[in-house]
């Protein structure tokens, strides 16, 4: 269905200043008035529509994120406080080959960065596997063994031939 063309009743003429070219459909036609640019109502809104789509695809393109870049001194501070946190727990379990029961309050009290360490994981061998996880911190091992209470180690590496 073709919408009907403004100016229909108007005498064509090229040299008049009604004259226009619509710019969706480039065809020539006799505008009502000045303000007319569109030959008819289905031109304007497709123009229109056309319009706000790019602009829609331009905003698109300008939120997408850059390429996050490391922030170096981000990775200093980590590793600078995993290093903290090595050392503190050097000093609680202090050569206990069976390792020590602490409190995570107790933990948060001497400074632990809980943040920085070198891994994680669930714990699969217990009765409890959703409730129980491990933290690696350098050579230590934290497992949390209640909600409250959690066990440090240190693994003993053999130097058996």
């Amino acid at each position: 269905m073709r919408w009907e063309k403004r100016g229909a009743d108007i005498p064509y003429d090229p040299d008049s200043p009604l004259y226009r070219i619509c710019p969706q459909c480039s065809d020539d036609f006799m505008a009502e008035t000045e303000q007319d640019i569109y030959c008819c109502t289905k031109c304007k809104d497709d123009f229109n529509n056309a319009k706000k789509a790019a602009n829609k695809l331009v905003q698109q393109l300008e939120v997408l994120p850059a390429e996050p870049t490391p922030d170096i001194s981000l990775l200093e501070d980590l590793n600078t406080n995993l290093q903290t946190n090595i050392h503190l727990l050097d000093q609680l379990v202090d050569g206990k080959p069976d390792g020590v029961y602490v409190t995570f309050e107790e933990l948060d009290k001497l400074g632990l960065d809980f943040n920085s360490n070198n891994g994680q994981g669930l714990l699969y061998n217990t009765p409890n596997p959703g409730e129980c996880t491990f933290v690696v911190y350098g050579p230590f091992c934290i497992y949390r063994i209640t909600f409250e209470t959690a066990l440090i180690v240190k693994p003993q590496i053999s130097k058996s031939c």
